[in-house]
């Protein structure tokens, strides 16, 4: 439960990130949100379904097994492969694209902040292949995805700390 609520951190960046870089309008701070929200929505299947999904299945009964084991099937590829990891991630990928657009504008650190941000989008686009394997089975599977989450995760750090030493110079003058 604490992982898929975990995801509800990214809302405060998400929203405030995008218009402290200059964006005008919220769509690009709406496609962080949504990110947000729908991983949360798709990891909120294991605490919430699966524990009845596996009590029903090791009840015994064949019937309430096969039920179970169907019902993990869909779950996992609605809620797992469809909103969280090609919803979720899609509309971080265009989060993250955007972001990294915006930062261009201000300096030569935020360019290679920029370059970090954009090498990770290729990663993401590739793991979208372990998706569509799901569906397609002769497609071949690319694991660039855990990658791309953690070389996100320290451009994020990194951006943070970037913004941080900046507000507090411009706070300093």
């Amino acid at each position: 439960m604490l992982f898929a609520l975990s995801t509800l951190w990214f809302l405060p960046a998400a929203w405030l990130l995008p218009l402290w870089l200059g964006a005008r309008g919220h769509l690009l701070a709406v496609f962080g949100v949504v990110s947000a929200l729908l991983q949360c929505i798709a990891l909120l299947r294991w605490p919430l379904l699966v524990p009845l999904m596996a009590e029903a299945f090791v009840s015994g009964d064949p019937l309430q097994q096969a039920l179970a084991e169907h019902g993990f099937r869909l779950s996992n590829q609605y809620l797992g492969v469809g909103i969280g990891e090609f919803l979720g991630q899609l509309t971080l990928v265009i989060w993250t694209a955007g972001v990294a657009r915006l930062l261009w504008t201000h300096g030569k650190a935020a360019r290679a902040l920029t370059l970090m941000g954009a090498a990770t989008l290729p990663l993401w686009l590739l793991g979208f292949s372990e998706l569509a394997h799901t569906l397609f089975p002769h497609v071949a599977v690319i694991e660039t995805t855990p990658i791309a989450f953690m070389l996100w995760e320290v451009w994020l750090l990194l951006l943070a700390l970037w913004l941080f030493t900046r507000r507090s110079a411009h706070a300093s003058l």
